[in-house]
């Protein structure tokens, strides 16, 4: 039986698809001869589509966001079955759950791509305990919640020292909130730690927040690497409205995507480069994601001594409605692969 390439959306899209994911699916289609097909992933129904898979399916391509999941155990074990009968999954399982969430950024911070003073408070009790010194001492920090969605529960946390109060800037829309005190702060944050659904993973591995060193040169926009296993085929350059905190769309700022040959940009793609050595060993059997990218943000004053920081990896669904002609660079890589 000829076997396709499948590609996966969640079944809460199927009558309005990711922007891009009919494209991946002709670009993969004209490159292998028609051989892929969209299928649906719902959680009521995946014992039907898991036998359909293995029948079918030579390589899976999950489109979907792990924010959509109430049940992030049961995605993953689909997955994993699946990959158990030598379907190729992208990304694996494995894979997102040592890249796709903020805490990479813990694991990584000993690295060139990484600072130093990232942590992780994964309840409550470590966070009122370790949070509050360090930002009395630097003023500034970002929060980002483990596993956050276009700057969904991503903060810019302010202390003010003469009044001793804390203001705090949501990246989702640059909406600023403000405390008379970092007790009144803490009480705002206790029930973002609460689990929000039944997931063992996500509850017991992977609930809570880590605090990174607030990069002031945001402002001048933060640089997105995309990649296609591990060759760089674009640049996302995402500039803040106004010189704000926020990169996100939602909250107006401005996203040119560039060619990484562009002279500009060979540094950060060399450095990019550089750190897939460390980035392989969280990939399940070292297999680079299909698509992915990563993010990066200058640390240091301007003309003066500077280094990029990661400040995100996407590897479960990368949005590049922008610039389709990534498709084809997915699909080719598919093709080699076949």
């Amino acid at each position: 039986m000829n076997k396709k390439v499948f590609i996966m959306e969640y079944f809460k899209n199927k009558d309005n698809l990711l922007p891009d994911t009919k494209d991946l699916l002709n670009a993969i289609g004209e490159a292998l001869g028609g051989k892929s097909e969209l299928c649906f992933y719902h959680p009521s129904k995946h014992k039907t589509l898991k036998s359909h898979l293995k029948k079918n399916a030579n390589f899976l391509i999950s489109r979907i966001c792990l924010n959509d999941l109430k049940d992030l155990d049961l995605y993953f074990d689909f997955l994993r079955e699946l990959s158990s009968k030598n379907i190729q999954i992208y990304t694996h399982p494995d894979t997102m759950l040592n890249l796709d969430f903020k805490d990479v950024l813990v694991g990584l911070k000993d690295t060139p791509m990484g600072e130093e003073s990232t942590c992780f408070y994964k309840n409550f009790e470590e966070f009122t305990q370790g949070f509050p010194p360090i930002l009395r001492n630097e003023e500034f920090r970002v929060l980002k919640n483990n596993y956050g969605h276009l700057g969904e529960n991503v903060y810019l946390v302010k202390f003010i020292n003469s009044n001793q109060r804390v203001e705090c800037i949501e990246a989702l829309n640059n909406k600023s909130i403000k405390f008379s005190s970092i007790y009144e702060f803490l009480k705002f944050f206790e029930p973002k730690f609460k689990p929000t659904c039944k997931n063992k993973v996500y509850s017991s591995l992977k609930a809570g927040f880590v605090s990174c060193k607030y990069l002031p040169r945001i402002s001048e926009g933060e640089i997105s690497i995309i990649l296609v296993k591990d060759r760089v085929v674009g640049i996302i350059k995402k500039t803040p409205k106004d010189k704000q905190f926020s990169t996100t769309l939602s909250s107006g700022a401005n996203h040119i995507f560039e060619s990484p040959l562009l002279g500009k940009y060979r540094n950060i793609v060399e450095f990019a480069l550089d750190g897939l050595d460390h980035i392989e060993p969280l990939c399940k059997d070292g297999e680079f994601p299909l698509l992915w990218s990563m993010d990066f943000i200058l640390d240091g004053q301007d003309g003066l001594d500077k280094r990029y920081i990661l400040s995100d990896i996407n590897c479960s669904c990368v949005d590049v409605s922008q610039h389709l002609s990534y498709c084809k660079d997915a699909a080719t890589a598919l093709e080699e692969l076949l």
